[in-house]
């Protein structure tokens, strides 16, 4: 019985690590439908919620970019600001540091 008790629990654990990946493809999608939006508010945060998820994880944010590409050419300048910072944050910058061989 003590034995049953950890393994119920590790497997309930385990269970929830893993739906968070699914619940990030359906929240992306959300917000990609959210660009298209006619509120200006609403897609804006759409693009800045992008921005944060692809800043965690670009990979996420990976069927963002061309929506987001598109939005830069809104009407409105907060969504076009935020789709352009969305698309900063989201990119996979790699970072190299050159020593000086002085």
């Amino acid at each position: 019985m003590r034995a049953f008790i950890p393994l119920t629990v590790g497997c309930l654990l385990l269970s929830f690590a893993a739906a968070p990946a699914a619940t990030k493809d359906e929240e992306m999608a959300k917000y990609i439908t959210e660009l298209s939006s006619k509120d200006a508010a609403k897609r804006k945060s759409a693009a800045e919620e992008i921005g944060k998820v692809g800043q965690v994880k670009a990979s996420y944010a990976k069927p963002a970019l061309r929506p987001l590409l598109e939005v830069l050419r809104d009407k409105d300048v907060g969504v076009r600001a935020a789709a352009a910072g969305a698309l900063a944050r989201s990119t996979n910058r790699k970072k190299s540091c050159r020593r000086s061989s002085r």
